[in-house]
């Protein structure tokens, strides 16, 4: 019927009794459901209710939903069959009933887990796992709230009550961390859109994402090891395979679009090393870039009008600093200003519709894919790590300077859905 939802008939013929059916609903979701059953129009057949009858089916139930028979077996029956349904969210009850359910649950596992003194560093912590058939719960960084923050009130913050959930019971994973792309970033909650830049340009090269992982397959046991480089210092975090959901929705902060975890466990890991979530809300991407790499990062600031104007000398620095660094296939990002600088994502304080006027968040990040000079232009070729807010100025994808001999081999830059073309002078007057 619909994602987590299943309606299913079931029919048994009787010999001298006639033929059953039988109508039970499958609610795998955590929300409530009013479904609308019409068998207006049906003949010879029998019903538990009335023709049109509606029932409510609460979160993870499964329940006998209409039974009918045909017990006038000498004439045939005719069986009319219609319904609707409506999704409603849980109740607080229900919210916070699951939110305690899974708490212990998670707690139970990690009593077991603290009774076999498990090193989750060493060698064969994963063969124990698999030995005692526990999974794996990560004691440091605890999935509860605490994780996301100490100080505040989460519940509160977020807008709805927060559960914490393997991954493998809301998603199906099939691979390890192959076949990394770009686009498997979904931002969540968090303002760190400077992060998910991070991460996203550091896609680009698969292979440099594939180094921050030790545990490289999918690990049913929940069991994970990464490798960040924080202050300088190379170091390894071990993982549980936990993150937090909403009770009526889906995961609270970044996800995979596809079927693999990196981004989740990354993102996590990052969370681990600086104390909580919430702890990693604002901060620029070359930040984060140092801590995924490991390598020396550079952080160019432009704080003066003059230093902001194209064609001055600190502009055309620039300009063959991004050549250079492009034709070396680096990676690079850049950032929009908003009045409290680079940050957290603050759509919300731009004073007009940044998607229909211009294109570019305020106080938001960018993945830098290209850098071009042709036809007396010069251009970026830009990223969004939301995938969404194109630019809509010149040499955008409807602009009219897309000419023939733009778009020409050997030209500026081939078209690429979700990609935003800018022109230098552009992005610098933004930036």
């Amino acid at each position: 019927m619909r994602d987590g939802i299943f309606l299913d008939l079931y029919k048994q013929k009787i010999e001298f009794k006639g033929t059953f059916f039988e109508w039970v609903v499958v609610n795998t979701r955590f929300n409530n459901l009013k479904i609308r059953f019409d068998f207006s129009g049906s003949e010879n057949m029998t019903f538990n209710g009335p023709e049109v009858q509606s029932i409510a089916v609460e979160p993870n139930r499964s329940m006998l939903a209409v039974s009918a028979r045909h017990s006038a077996v000498a004439k045939a029956f005719k069986l009319m069959f219609k319904w609707s349904i409506a999704v409603l969210p849980p109740s607080i009850e229900q919210k916070n009933q699951l939110s305690l359910q899974t708490g212990n649950e998670i707690q139970n596992c990690a009593l077991q887990l603290s009774a076999l003194h498990l090193d989750p560093f060493a060698d064969g912590a994963v063969r124990l796992l698999e030995e005692h058939k526990l999974h794996f719960v990560d004691a440091s960084f605890p999935p509860n709230n605490k994780s996301i923050s100490p100080t505040v009130d989460v519940d509160n913050v977020f807008g709805d009550v927060i559960y914490w959930k393997r991954a493998a019971d809301f998603m199906r994973i099939s691979r390890g961390v192959d076949g990394i792309s770009p686009l498997d970033i979904s931002q969540g909650a968090l303002g760190n859109c400077w992060f998910c830049c991070a991460l996203s340009t550091l896609a680009e090269q698969p292979a440099s994402v594939d180094c921050i992982f030790v545990t490289k397959d999918h690990n049913p046991f929940g069991l994970y090891r990464l490798r960040l480089c924080k202050d300088g210092l190379w170091s390894d975090v071990v993982l549980d395979d936990y993150f937090p959901r909403y009770a009526s929705r889906g995961p609270v902060f970044s996800s995979n679009r596809s079927d693999v975890l990196w981004v989740s466990l990354i993102e996590k890991a990052y969370a681990k090393v600086h104390g909580s979530y919430y702890n990693v809300r604002s901060g620029r991407p070359c930040d984060a870039m140092a801590d995924l790499t490991g390598c020396p990062c550079e952080f160019l600031s432009f704080a003066t009008d003059s230093d902001k104007r194209e064609g001055s000398d600190r502009a055309e620095k620039l300009w063959e600093t991004l050549l250079s660094c492009s034709s070396q296939r680096q990676l690079m990002s850049a950032g929009t200003a908003a009045g409290t600088g680079l940050g957290e994502d603050t759509v919300s304080a731009c004073p007009v519709n940044p998607e229909r006027e211009v294109g570019l968040v305020p106080g938001h990040a960018y993945s830098i894919l290209d850098v071009k000079a042709g036809l007396g232009q010069r251009l970026l070729k830009l990223r969004n790590p939301w995938s969404t807010f194109e630019w809509g100025g010149a040499w955008s994808d409807d602009s009219d300077l897309w000419t023939e001999e733009a778009k020409a081999p050997g030209r500026c830059f081939g078209r690429r859905a979700k990609r935003v073309m800018v022109s230098f002078g552009c992005v610098w007057r933004t930036s």
